[in-house]
């Protein structure tokens, strides 16, 4: 296979998931996906695969490819895919399989549905990738190693595969700023950033920075009425939780209903808790995220001056060059 039949068929992928209500078997994948892990909702696997499609244009995906050196080597890449969100590590498998290397895929139990089943359809579009895809309940015999995870995880796939060229990624999540001057549709944005995936997600935010004496009024109405977010068990289970945890503790709260707001220094918050955090200038933020920016996915902000910044309601749909942890996998599987 040569790079334009590999990013022809990745392009009509990309169409065929733009309307995905018209996809062979898609209500009974979803139906499937979502007994295999509850927090897999239709919504959220809609989302998802809308969000991938806008990725999958062919012009889009030559210019990304044109800055690296892609020389097929067939090389064994394994990739062990985590189960938070859905379709999670599709952007491994489509990274591994332009660049003309094997994809063996190792699939969470919770999560076994959604990224086959686009490799069926990508296996009907052009029959060659069966040369290049596989899925294996273990990971053995391969070049390099591509692990998502937790910090834990994280510790046991440096152990396991201590012999390997690898790429280990480990609990990021991503931040909001306020200046107090959003409007209210700012604040709809953000709550897709906050809500979208329960928060499980590393582009998730789970931290809010905001002035002194900013005022939590509108954000409260806002995120109070957000109509897409439609709880599941699990996520009321834990925000029932929380809340008790913080009444026990006598800790103060903003409860928004479906989501506590807390004070916290902490950047990683629980499902269903968002923390926020008061700054004193911009200035000293810069310096306080530069100390913990190994820990964020996403900065989503109004003000450009904080880098690499992304606009209100934009970090659930990442861009080709959006990579986990800032480590350009395409990179790193051309020149290994």
């Amino acid at each position: 296979m040569i790079l334009e039949d590999r990013i022809d068929a990745f392009h009509k992928l990309g169409v065929i998931c733009s309307h995905p209500d018209t996809m062979d078997l898609f209500h009974d994948t979803v139906q499937r996906a979502s007994q295999n892990n509850p927090w897999f909702t239709v919504d959220n696997i809609k989302f998802s695969i809308l969000a991938l499609s806008q990725i999958l244009d062919a012009k889009l995906l030559y210019s990304w490819v044109s800055s690296y050196n892609m020389i097929d080597q067939n090389k064994k890449i394994g990739v062990i895919i985590s189960s938070n969100i859905p379709f999670v590590g599709f952007f491994d498998f489509l990274c591994v399989l332009l660049s003309g290397n094997i994809f063996i895929g190792q699939l969470s139990s919770s999560n076994e549905i959604l990224l086959p089943y686009l490799s069926s359809i990508l296996l009907k579009l052009n029959s060659e990738f069966s040369k290049f895809i596989f899925f294996n309940k273990q990971i053995q015999d391969i070049d390099l190693l591509i692990a998502t995870g937790n910090d834990n995880s994280a510790h046991y796939f440096e152990y396991k595969y201590a012999h390997l060229t690898k790429i280990i990624r480990r609990n990021r999540t991503s931040i909001a700023i306020l200046d107090g001057l959003e409007s209210e549709n700012h604040y709809n944005s953000l709550a897709n950033d906050v809500y979208r995936y329960f928060g499980l997600g590393c582009r998730n935010v789970s931290k809010l920075f905001v002035p002194k004496n900013f005022n939590f009024k509108k954000i409260k109405e806002v995120f109070q009425n957000y109509k897409i977010f439609t709880p599941t068990v699990d996520y009321l289970d834990n925000y029932q939780y929380q809340k008790n945890l913080n009444i026990i503790n006598d800790f103060d709260y903003i409860d928004l209903n479906n989501l506590l707001l807390v004070q916290s220094d902490q950047i990683d918050s629980p499902i269903s808790v968002l923390y926020y955090q008061y700054y004193d200038d911009i200035e000293s933020l810069i310096i306080l995220l530069e100390k913990c920016r190994n820990q964020i996915q996403c900065i989503v902000s109004n003000n450009h001056v904080f880098r690499d910044s992304i606009p209100f309601g934009l970090s659930q749909n990442p861009t080709l060059y959006d990579y986990p942890d800032g480590v350009d996998v395409m990179d790193f599987l051309t020149s290994n």
